[in-house]
């Protein structure tokens, strides 16, 4: 019998790094530099972050982590291919939009 074929693996992740910004009204809500990335819709923002990504002692909703970051450089793991950037991780710590 011929063996199973071994299965692909997933892309890697990218990482991109740049300072983090509301985008504006015609954008993603939250920008690395110029690039619009996708972390989640209102009801993923609102919800209760899955690690204190701003550092500042508490974990908050995902938006308050979010702007504790806001003006600093971040880096973050995105899925290859996407626009805006889904992000999976943000400075080392699993992120998960969807």
């Amino acid at each position: 019998p011929t063996p199973d074929p071994t299965p692909t693996p997933a892309p890697a992740p990218v990482q991109l790094t740049g300072v983090l910004a509301a985008c504006g009204p015609e954008q993603a809500p939250w920008c690395l530099g110029e690039l619009p990335l996708d972390l989640g819709d209102t009801d993923v923002l609102a919800t209760a972050a899955s690690s204190d990504f701003d550092g500042d002692g508490a974990v908050e909703s995902n938006t308050e982590e979010l702007t504790g970051l806001a003006g600093t450089e971040v880096t973050v793991l995105a899925a290859p291919g996407t626009a805006p950037a889904v992000v999976v991780a943000i400075n080392g710590a699993a992120y998960a939009p969807h």
